[in-house]
């Protein structure tokens, strides 16, 4: 039978995962560091992920609210389309998205 090489020299047979030769699921699948340095790392990564976030439900909701707004000027000038249609449409467009 054919065997690859783990990192710490124990031998997998070829079809078999590591967690069936480990047997291990306590160990992290991350490094943790500990010194001074990775809580104030951590806190500019949480913080830049935060925001990041934030900047993404802003753009979100700007595109959102831009479409509802033009959507019946779209519908009435483009689409020509009768007075009570686009608002239907528009409203349709609102509640579903607020589904989502």
């Amino acid at each position: 039978m054919a065997t690859t090489r783990k990192g710490n020299d124990q031998k997998l047979a070829v079809g078999q995962n590591r967690d069936e030769a480990d047997g291990d699921e306590e160990t992290p699948l991350l490094r943790n560091y500990d010194n001074e340095n990775s809580s104030r790392r951590s806190t500019k990564t949480q913080l830049f992920l935060c925001v990041c976030i934030l900047g993404t439900e802003l753009c979100e909701r700007l595109t959102f609210f831009g479409t509802a707004a033009n959507l019946v000027p779209y519908c009435e000038d483009v689409l020509k389309l009768q007075t009570p249609v686009p608002s239907q449409i528009n409203l349709s467009f609102v509640g579903k998205m607020k589904i989502l």
